[in-house]
């Protein structure tokens, strides 16, 4: 009876442990790729909102080893800043990759080299540009990244870029500031760095060894406890060892940092200063009042009751609502197919956005507008937990579009009221 219970658990093990590993297999492309959906929702839709991004290549596009991408885009650093993190005192524009899959060439922010962090505008625009060089095969998830100090990464949208060849090929010639040329940055100087690991990590383990072997806790304990130590815890030659060591030690440091410095006399340190890059121009926006906000839970829709007021000279259409990168289109204002060949399908909701009356809106006129943002994406991006925050606030924004085809983005700030019974 015992055996037979125990055959039966045993099976019931195996199904389970396969069940897990199917369904661990199943999810492992989104987990694999998505990381940024385990953020917390206000982070993804009240500190950054990237858009016009542009890839050199397409979603789920092929490039091959040292083949170059370009990112392009924008980004605005949201004027209702969380205040549960710290504000973008200091931010590094990145890529968020699997590892060195890619080397990040250049970087620029508002035509102006990024290399070094930078400070945050708040309400602010920025426009930048990242040139990657393809490293390593396989198929990757690629994101611009802006890293902000005591933050953490904030990633933008994402592509697939599977990356063909063999990375044994990759190349990344240049020149020292001696002259010296190199074929890979990636292997140049690996022979020293070999050379120093291999030394240290003997004569350390020389120094383990050493003292491993001979009597360890308990003796030494027993020593000390007796008052016999003076004579026999410590020899002479294990003092005559300590000296070599001592000696070896420093002697191999001094001479190895002189010989460095004889050897690359003209180097320079990495940078900890603070680059100052000027925000995009303020351009005009439109005003929006929110009266109020919900979330329809079964609709798996945002629902914003906003008052527009033009303030422009020309009639205007809201043309876009975005959140946490992902766009929400009203397709009599803008071409859907256009935009759908640029933007990630994840991230592109397949439904209209619908406004209770989007004609156009005069100069100086003001309307009370119901804005339904309805799409899966909500749940799957897993932004409907902002419900369950004790801040639960959604950030957006909002393109509009005038009759000569001028662009004015505002910001939208709302509550998030969960609705569950639609009566």
């Amino acid at each position: 009876m015992k055996l037979k219970n125990t055959l039966k658990c045993l099976k019931q093990g195996l199904a389970l442990s396969l069940m897990v590993i199917v369904t661990a297999l199943s999810i492992s492309e989104a987990a694999f790729a998505h990381g940024e959906r385990n953020q917390e929702p206000f982070l993804r839709t009240r500190t950054l909102h990237w858009y016009d991004m542009k890839y050199t290549v397409e979603n789920d596009g092929a490039v091959a080893i040292n083949d170059i991408v370009t990112i392009t885009g924008k980004f605005r650093m949201f004027e209702r800043w969380p205040s549960q993190i710290p504000e973008p005192e200091r931010m590094y524009l990145n890529v968020n990759s699997n590892g060195s899959t890619f080397v990040k060439l250049e970087s620029w922010v508002n035509g102006k080299p990024a290399i070094q962090s930078m400070i945050g505008e708040l309400g602010r625009d920025y426009e930048f540009k990242i040139v990657l060089k393809a490293r390593w095969e396989g198929r990757w998830h690629v994101h611009p990244m802006i890293n902000v100090l005591d933050t953490g990464g904030l990633a933008g949208p994402g592509i697939w870029i599977n990356v063909t060849g063999d990375h044994n090929d990759f190349k990344m010639a240049g020149t020292t500031l001696e002259g010296d040329v190199f074929e890979n940055l990636s292997t140049y100087g690996m022979a020293q760095v070999y050379g120093w690991h291999i030394f240290w990590a003997v004569l350390g383990l020389f120094w383990l060894l050493y003292w491993i072997t001979k009597p360890t806790l308990m003796p030494r304990w027993l020593m000390v406890k007796s008052g016999e130590y003076e004579n026999t815890l410590i020899t002479r030659t294990d003092t005559k060892v300590g000296v070599v060591m001592l000696v070896l030690v420093v002697g191999f440091v001094v001479g190895g940092g002189l010989y460095t410095t004889s050897k690359h006399p003209r180097t320079i340190p990495l940078q900890a200063g603070v680059a100052h890059i000027n925000p995009l121009p303020v351009a005009p926006s439109i005003k929006v009042d929110v009266v109020k906000g919900n979330y329809y839970v079964p609709g798996r829709t945002v629902i914003t009751e906003v008052v527009i007021t033009n303030t422009t000279d020309l009639p205007i259409q809201l043309g876009e609502y975005t959140a946490a990168n992902i766009r929400f289109i009203e397709h009599s204002v803008i071409d859907f197919d256009e935009v759908s060949q640029t933007t990630p399908a994840e991230l592109l909701a397949q439904s209209s956005l619908k406004l209770s009356d989007n004609s156009p809106l005069n100069p100086g006129e003001s309307r009370q507008v119901t804005i339904e943002a309805s799409d899966a994406a909500w749940e799957l991006e897993r932004l409907t937990s902002l419900m369950n925050d004790p801040d639960n606030t959604l950030g957006a924004l909002l393109f509009f579009y005038d009759s000569a085809g001028n662009r004015y983005i505002t910001e939208l700030f709302s509550g998030m009221v969960p609705v569950f019974d639609p009566t």
